[in-house]
């Protein structure tokens, strides 16, 4: 039975070569995206006509197929998408099974081994950062009956522990967070031991964000923004894993961190996720929006809304050692109150509308002010 094999991997990243050896191990045809951009250029063909390019590619996969050769594709593939439109431009064919390969080298490896390319602005850096941001590590679900294997040309040289500390101070200034992205790793982590679902789910939640420091962009008005940092977070992840076929242990995190924001940044693709995993990722959320400190104008709705969702994480976590003040600020003696937002009045949320200080206390007793 012919098999369709797909790589994945940055450029500089070696698919390439890896490409031309499992070509003489397979007996296999390799479809390389760049010698059909070549080709379509000789013929005046523009090299931005993805329409052209990929539908030579998806012409010459068919009829190898059809004969019975495999098919090595040859290219970036980073996005799910794009492996998805791959596969079903082809699935007509009868008799064929699906493969992926992952190809994972260090980002900074990749960037010394690229070539800029004439005319371009970006620096090998910045290309292999953009495309790190668009990395969403391939799945089974996609489509590939005969797995996904990982190659790790970095073996070894990439320690969580180290990524990790990289986010002490990083700030998060902007429409989602006051904390430092340290401070928010943490308390997500420690949300998620309390949940006490399984130690994969707590890993997840410790790395989740180390890729913030590679995607962060700073705004005009000052706001930090971290495009595709889930994407750079699971391939830093990947990196510290060696070359083979994880475990199921191993997969489970790297899936809960690629796919922690997908349930609002994509809810289709949320939705085609399999039940066990959107059920983990909807707790995993839960616990990433209460490490966050969300800089809002309080009306009475949104105070009362934040009170109760605390009140509502607290108590099924059964977390004392975590409390919610309200802190009225023109008070000189800056007086704490607590109350359940079930019991106050309309006029007492109003009270505090203006001016108020909401702060959750972690167990360490380091306020997190709003």
């Amino acid at each position: 039975m012919p098999e369709l094999i797909i790589l994945t991997g940055l450029s500089g990243s070696g698919r390439t070569e890896f490409a031309e050896e499992l070509a003489t191990e397979r007996n296999a045809e390799v479809l390389s995206v760049d010698r059909i951009r070549e080709e379509l250029a000789a013929s005046g063909i523009p090299a931005k006509d993805k329409t052209a390019l990929y539908g030579v590619a998806h012409e010459r996969a068919r009829r190898l197929l059809k004969s019975g050769r495999n098919v090595i594709f040859n290219s970036r593939n980073l996005s799910s998408r794009r492996r998805r439109n791959f596969i079903n431009m082809v699935k007509n064919i009868e008799g064929f099974e699906a493969e992926s390969y992952v190809i994972l080298r260090r980002p900074d490896e990749c960037a010394a081994r690229l070539k800029p390319k004439p005319g371009s602005s970006l620096t090998p850096e910045e290309v292999i950062i953009n495309q790190l941001r668009c990395f969403e590590c391939p799945v089974p679900d996609e489509g590939f009956g005969l797995g996904v294997h990982f190659v790790n040309y970095s073996p070894g040289t990439t320690d969580l522990e180290e990524e990790y500390a990289r986010l002490k101070g990083v700030p998060q200034t902007g429409k989602y967070h006051l904390e430092n992205a340290d401070n928010h790793s943490r308390m997500v982590e420690e949300a998620a031991r309390e949940l006490n679902i399984s130690e994969d789910f707590v890993r997840a939640a410790r790395y989740h964000d180390v890729g913030k420091v590679y995607a962060k962009t700073e705004g005009s008005n000052g706001a930090m923004h971290f495009p595709g940092h889930e994407n750079v977070s699971a391939y830093i992840y990947a990196l510290t894993l060696d070359s083979g076929d994880y475990t199921e242990e191993e997969l489970h995190v790297l899936r809960l961190i690629q796919f922690h924001d997908v349930i609002y940044k994509d809810p289709a693709r949320f939705a085609s996720l399999p039940p066990e995993l959107r059920h983990e990722l909807e707790l995993f959320h839960e616990c990433d929006m209460y490490g966050a400190i969300i800089p809002a104008e309080l009306g009475t709705a949104t105070l009362r809304q934040l009170i109760m969702a605390f009140d509502d994480w607290r108590e099924r976590l059964s977390a004392a050692p975590y409390c919610l003040s309200i802190d009225r600020l023109p008070d000189p003696d800056n007086e704490s109150y607590s109350f359940s937002p079930t019991e106050a009045s309309d006029h007492e949320m109003r009270a505090v509308r203006d001016a108020v200080n909401v702060r959750i206390v972690m167990r360490e007793g380091i306020p997190f002010e709003i």
